[in-house]
């Protein structure tokens, strides 16, 4: 299997936007009501991290809540 096959589809990249579609997609076919999210990887300042999760919080999870 190649690498491409294994992490289709499990990996959310994008816009707000294009985030909250992917979710809401993920939401409407497999039914799942529970995600992890890891937004902070090795070497990423902590300035981006919090901007990741600022994002999350007010652009996605609210995008995502009106759309399911």
């Amino acid at each position: 299997m190649m690498y491409e096959d294994l992490v289709k589809d499990r990996f959310l990249f994008g816009s707000p936007e294009e985030i909250s579609e992917q979710i809401i997609d993920i939401i409407t076919r497999f039914g799942v009501n529970h995600f992890v999210f890891g937004v902070q990887y090795p070497g990423m300042p902590q300035s981006m991290v919090l901007d990741e999760m600022q994002l999350l919080a007010e652009e996605v999870f609210p995008a995502v809540r009106s759309g399911v």
